[in-house]
């Protein structure tokens, strides 16, 4: 499993910036994809992303973050569970200003 949490972390981060490595319906397929161990990670590593946006946040959320969320991250509600449910909490909470935003968007 570690190897699936580490690649859900890589590709969460090559996700927010959007490279032209994989085109946004493979990053859909590849999201859907994840155990919800992976997903996460993923959460996590929003959580990290956000933190290191410091004073940028606000751009950061608007030009990464809520395009990430529309277009990539599974809005399945079969994937909800507590564990990915903390670590989204922990992405609204370390969003600061943005936190209204994150409920809404979450």
């Amino acid at each position: 499993m570690e190897n699936v949490e580490q690649y859900a972390v890589f590709l969460t981060f090559a996700a927010l910036d959007m490279t032209d490595n994989f085109s946004q319906a493979e990053y859909q397929e590849a999201f859907a994809a994840f155990p919800a161990s992976g997903l996460a990670e993923c959460a996590q590593a929003l959580v990290q992303a956000v933190e290191a946006a410091g004073e940028q946040k606000k751009e950061y959320w608007n030009n990464r973050i809520k395009p990430f969320w529309h277009k990539v991250w599974p809005k399945s509600v079969a994937l909800v569970n507590s564990e990915i449910s903390e670590s989204l909490a922990r992405f609204a909470i370390a969003s600061g200003a943005e936190f209204s935003n994150a409920v809404e968007l979450l």
